[in-house]
């Protein structure tokens, strides 16, 4: 198992595929969040160690986050298509699970966000 640390200051959000249809939909930043969080297999991936074509799971986990935060929604599907779905997300004292609040079932103390701007 291979561990990377990467420092970051904004998470692209992709939607599932069950909101690439035409049909206007609504969710939540927290489901995105939950949707892009989940093991993503690797089909053709190169092994560090012994250099081989094998398949690998990759898992994304955030310990940290920044002080300041952008989100970006990644809304293209394809040649001209977007996705229309609604997100609805809080305008002050957004929070954040971490991985390490989450394993210790304590409360997240000091990591909210409030929001500065959009941009559609």
């Amino acid at each position: 198992m291979k561990t990377q640390i990467e420092s970051f200051t904004e998470l692209m959000l992709k939607f599932p595929l069950s909101h690439h249809s035409k049909q206007s939909k609504t969710c939540t930043l927290n489901y995105l969040l939950e949707h892009n969080s989940l093991p993503i297999d690797l089909k053709d991936y190169v092994c560090d160690y012994c250099k081989k074509r094998t398949i690998a799971t990759k898992h994304v986990e955030i310990d940290v986050y920044p002080e300041f935060l952008i989100i970006v929604l990644c809304r293209e599907i394809g040649r001209a298509k977007t996705v229309n779905t609604a997100v609805e997300f809080q305008l002050e004292e957004l929070c954040f699970p971490t991985v390490s609040n989450i394993q210790e079932q304590s409360a997240v103390v000091d990591l909210s966000y409030n929001l500065i701007g959009t941009v559609n």
